[in-house]
């Protein structure tokens, strides 16, 4: 093998490692994004408990139009007073937010019956 041929495949080795990488990187953030399924199941809950959004959105300190735009759909709760209303909702695990809601707040989900 000569120079160049060794020059490309190591040139093509790693690319494939990139390659490998960034695809198990996606597939890991694809796994934090709320499905449809979940915010049906908290739009029940609201419904369920006679409860307004903008009523809990306040209780809780949080922005209505917030709430409403992330249980929309609208809002991807990546960051900020968003992520904060996703965790505080159940959507979202964070370790540093579990504490803001009392357990008898949070909503549950048709798999918790």
């Amino acid at each position: 093998m000569n120079v160049i041929e060794c020059f490309l495949r190591k040139k093509a080795i790693m690319l494939n490692i990139s390659l490998h990488y960034s695809k198990a990187y996606s597939k890991i953030f694809n796994m934090t994004e709320i499905s449809s399924k979940e915010l049906d199941d908290v739009k029940q809950w609201f419904y369920l408990e006679g409860l307004s959004v903008a009523d809990w959105a306040r209780s809780n300190g949080f922005s209505h139009q917030l709430t409403y735009s992330l249980l929309a759909g609208r809002l991807r709760a990546k960051r900020g007073e968003a992520h904060r209303i996703a965790v505080a909702l159940g959507l979202k695990a964070d370790s540093h937010s579990a504490k803001l809601l009392p357990l008898a707040c949070q909503p549950f989900h048709a798999t918790d019956k």
